[in-house]
């Protein structure tokens, strides 16, 4: 199995390439064509910048203009098995986050501290990555599968919908596993006061009356904070 997932920044790629790797016991590989992120933080060459794509491997790759020129032509991304273009619906969602990555780490949990703070620059570099993404032409080359943000993080059984859409024959346990782990809304790094909710397991997970997630008002958190502690 040889997945790819191209993605633009602050989509939520590099925790589906986890979760992904996990139950499917995949190595990932994470931008292995940005030689700047190689160098800095994992002090090495990047792998596989040539030769044919490994067995049993993982590629996450956040697309910029021209990034994909490293995979040399263009039949070489057809060695993947499963091809998935991440998105996020929310590009103003998209610039927050880099906002507040550029200025506090990004792998730091924040609250939109920096939506009152955002300059052309970041809209532009934001608005590249989509542009570079939603290239149509790729996308039927590859058959990919397009998968939306708010399908995977923040509802349990519309999550598990789809990841099943992706036919990778990812069974309950494997997804039960992928969303504790992994793509619970608990675990985004964005937390908004006036957006909170309790976020069960898949052992536990709670709807409302209509079957959409539970949401509960401020006394009811306060008292499930106390429960936990």
């Amino acid at each position: 199995m040889k997945i790819l997932i191209l993605a633009h920044g602050r989509s939520g790629s590099t925790t589906l390439s986890k979760a992904l790797a996990d139950v499917l016991d995949l190595e990932l590989v994470i931008e292995p064509f940005n030689k700047k992120l190689w160098e800095e933080y994992y002090k090495k060459e990047p792998p596989y910048i040539d030769g044919p794509i490994p067995e049993n491997t993982l590629f996450k790759h956040i697309t910029m203009p021209n990034s994909l020129k490293h995979f040399g032509n263009a039949y070489r991304l057809k060695e993947f098995d499963k091809v998935i273009f991440l998105m996020r619906e929310n590009i103003k969602d998209v610039i927050i986050s880099k906002v507040n990555a550029d200025k506090y780490g990004y792998g730091v949990k924040y609250k939109n501290t920096e939506g009152t703070n955002i300059k052309m620059s970041d809209i532009e570099v934001v608005m590249k990555m989509y542009r570079e993404l939603s290239n149509n032409a790729r996308f039927n080359f590859l058959n990919a599968n397009l998968v939306w943000y708010n399908d995977l993080y923040n509802d349990y059984d519309k999550s598990m919908q789809t990841i099943k859409n992706l036919k990778l024959n990812i069974d309950e346990s494997q997804f039960n596993k992928m969303w504790d782990n992994y793509l619970n809304p608990s675990y985004r790094l964005r937390h908004d006061s006036s957006n909170i909710r309790a976020v069960y397991s898949s052992e536990d997970c709670k709807t409302d009356k209509d079957g959409g997630p539970y949401f509960f008002d401020m006394n009811e958190i306060s008292k499930i904070e106390k429960e936990q502690k």
